[in-house]
């Protein structure tokens, strides 16, 4: 038994060791790509974007991902119901604050409206994909974490680059597009494929 174990823990190690250098890989091998790709404005523009999506993230996902750790103590036998329920408010409340911000912007045209949504969709994707990193984490199931961590960061930087290409004229959309595009429809899987199990819409 104490073998099995032993030989599980390095297993899940290697795995997460794996996922942890992969995704700096990627990105290690990508920043000199799209340094050249994009012009210094350009690339400014991403990473001023990337952050915003980023404390978008946690304010769309009112930092609910943090208690999947303790609902996998308390609801394990429901936790997909648990999972379906904060998706399901982080929903709405992205929903609100999507209609709100797209208000004052097209008000005040302090920003385009495409980079803002775009923004606010990638934030809510993100945030279900790193609920279920947890979740997986927290059941051991290490390759589909790890396939979670690398999967997406991998599609969104082959699609960038593809991106780029097919719009010239505004090469940072390329960018900003495709990582709400990975992000946003990996997300939405999960959440429809957490609701289809669990039947659940919302549990008070």
């Amino acid at each position: 038994m104490r073998r099995i174990k032993i030989n599980n823990g390095v297993k899940i190690g290697t795995l997460y060791l794996i996922g942890n250098i992969f995704n700096k890989a990627i990105a290690f091998i990508t920043i000199p790509i799209f340094t050249r790709l994009l012009t210094t404005e350009e690339y400014g523009i991403v990473n001023t974007y990337t952050s915003w999506a980023s404390i978008l993230m946690v304010i769309v996902g009112l930092s609910l991902g943090n208690s999947v750790r303790n609902a996998f103590v308390d609801y394990k036998d429901d936790l997909a119901a648990y999972l379906s329920s904060i998706f399901t408010l982080s929903f709405l409340n992205f929903e609100l604050m999507t209609l709100i911000s797209t208000i004052i912007c097209l008000s005040t045209k302090v920003i385009p409206v495409s980079l803002l949504l775009c923004c606010f969709f990638e934030a809510f994707g993100t945030f279900v994909i790193n609920a279920y990193i947890i979740r997986y984490m927290m059941s051991e199931e290490a390759g589909k974490r790890t396939m979670l961590m690398v999967l997406p960061n991998l599609f969104g930087s082959i699609l960038s680059v593809v991106l780029i290409f097919l719009l010239p004229e505004q090469k940072y959309y390329g960018r900003i597009i495709s990582t709400c595009i990975v992000s946003f429809g990996v997300g939405m899987a999960l959440y429809l494929n957490t609701w289809r199990k669990s039947h659940c819409f919302y549990s008070k």
